[in-house]
């Protein structure tokens, strides 16, 4: 009796199994064609933050956490083990922008070189930065040299610094060989501000940088307590400040010392964001202002400047701008700088005939349009381009701002919307979000900080097939940058006069 129990139970048991070996695969056979048919056609990816790791973290990336929480320079041989399974983006991702802002068309710019093809975040050991910048190491071709603002928050007095660190391209992550340092710079002097400003002489230290290259030089720009001003720009030859630079130029080393630059009358209380560039003689010049007029001088060795030479274009430039740039409908928009400027040639370096002239070769820089509504900035980037020869003409604006692929909608995890909420509601008046929520219609916010020849050895001058590093702070609290190719950035120009035929 109990041994026919057995036997059924042994029959029972191989029919269990018999099934389960069957149906199963088939199971997942159907689940993995799903899966695939949905990743063809899947919605635009999103990152995540991981808090362990402090970076962001693809939504198909969860289990890779612990790798970006270990890079460093002990640990680089394990990153060989990371999943390779990702692959390209379709075309049809490019769709999710219009979801996101439907108000304002974009230009979408995707990385040359991540797998993914999104931005690049930056990695610094835990010491997060914001606003960065990012130049060719001088001497390592496989090396960038990463600067980056690093606030330190707690007591009156104590304000920002400036982080730096070599780094390098890791899986698809900038990052540093080591732990940063404290870029050296020196101290600011006595403040100017008054009445409700007046503690903005307490907060010291250099603040939003700019680190980028000359045609001989590096440099940088920063803001810091005026001497005319409550705050003003300040300029430094950086050769005479980080050691890797000490010998990367024959050129004389100008601005040895930190060299505050003026400006034409009237000044503003809070001066920033100046930009230089140089002409075809490789003079300097400070761009002060984009709007609502153009401001911008000769620079001289002291930091003095000549009158302002805008007014001579002003009419053109005028008519250029309000014809591509966004018309300011409240006291919550404005257009400001934003990049430092380098000198493009419209022509592709690989190309036989292509040859620097005065028709062909303009200065670039990056503009902001920002709105600012529930506590929350976002800025949306335009790329400019004017003469590199007397009257500096504006050449051209672009048709619509650029989007970094990656580019995510604004979340309430985010701190300005953290601060909306604290507001007991308060909101503002056309927004689409009561009770202090996080408003539907905004993005992250994505600042553009600085952009420079990706090309080791490469310092101001570059052509449309080259590869440029756009450096970008996110909702100021990290760091990211996108390699793209120059073309990319310039591909939908709107230009002041007709269309030009480079060459």
């Amino acid at each position: 009796m109990h041994g026919r129990h057995f036997r059924q139970g042994l029959i029972l048991v191989g029919l269990v199994l018999t099934i389960y070996l069957c149906v199963v695969p088939l199971i997942s056979t159907a689940a993995d064609s799903s899966s695939n048919a949905s990743t063809n056609t899947r919605k635009p990816i999103i990152f995540e933050e991981d808090k362990n790791a402090k970076l962001f973290i693809h939504a198909d990336e969860r289990n890779d956490a612990e790798f970006f929480a270990r890079i460093s320079s002990k640990a680089r041989k394990a990153a060989k083990g990371r999943n390779k399974g990702q692959g390209i983006l379709k075309d049809s991702a490019k769709t999710s922008v219009h979801a996101l802002t439907k108000s304002i068309p974009h230009e979408e710019i995707f990385s040359e070189t991540s797998k993914s093809r999104r931005f690049i975040p930056i990695f610094t050991g835990g010491r997060e930065i914001y606003n960065p910048n990012v130049i060719p190491h001088p001497t390592k071709s496989d090396v960038w040299m990463v600067f980056g603002q690093h606030q330190q928050s707690g007591t009156q007095g104590v304000g920002a610094q400036q982080l730096v660190c070599a780094a390098s391209l890791l899986e698809d992550v900038l990052s540093c060989t080591e732990d940063p340092a404290i870029l050296s710079m020196e101290p600011s002097i006595e403040g100017q501000c008054d009445g409700k400003y007046a503690t903005y002489n307490m907060r010291q230290g250099a603040r939003d940088a700019r680190v980028f290259y000359g045609p001989d030089a590096p440099m940088i720009a920063y803001g810091s307590q005026s001497s005319y001003a409550c705050l003003g720009m300040w300029l430094q030859d950086l050769r005479s400040m980080v050691d890797v630079y000490t010998h990367e130029s024959s050129s004389p080393v100008v601005f040895r010392t930190a060299t505050e630059m003026l400006r034409p009358p009237p000044s503003k209380r809070f001066e920033k964001n100046f930009f230089l560039f140089w002409d075809e003689n490789n003079e300097p010049y400070v761009h002060h202002d984009m709007y609502p007029r153009r401001v911008f001088a000769a620079l001289n060795e002291d930091g003095t400047i000549g009158p302002n030479m805008a007014v001579k274009v002003a009419d053109k430039d005028n008519a250029c701008t309000a014809k591509y740039l966004p018309r300011l409908k409240s006291s919550e928009e404005s257009v400001h700088q934003a990049t430092n400027s380098l000198l493009i040639t419209m022509c592709r370096r690989s190309d036989y005939d292509c040859r620097p002239h005065e028709g062909n070769t303009f200065i670039m820089t990056i503009l902001h349009y920002k709105t600012y509504r529930d506590y929350h900035s976002v800025y949306e980037p335009y790329v400019m381009l004017f003469q590199n020869q007397l009257p500096f003409a504006i050449h051209a604006i672009g048709r619509k701002p650029l989007w970094i692929h990656g580019r995510r909608q604004a979340t309430e995890d985010m701190p300005s919307a953290k601060q909306a909420s604290s507001t007991n509601g308060a909101s503002s008046d056309d927004s689409d979000s009561p009770n202090g929520a996080t408003p539907t219609n905004q993005t992250e916010m994505f600042y553009m900080t600085s952009m420079s020849w990706k090309t080791h050895g490469q310092r101001y001058h570059g052509y449309i097939d080259d590869p440029i590093f756009l450096a970008f702070g996110i909702e100021d609290t990290k760091g990211a940058v996108m390699d793209v190719n120059a073309e990319h950035l310039v591909q939908n120009l709107g230009y002041c006069g007709g269309t030009p035929k480079y060459s």
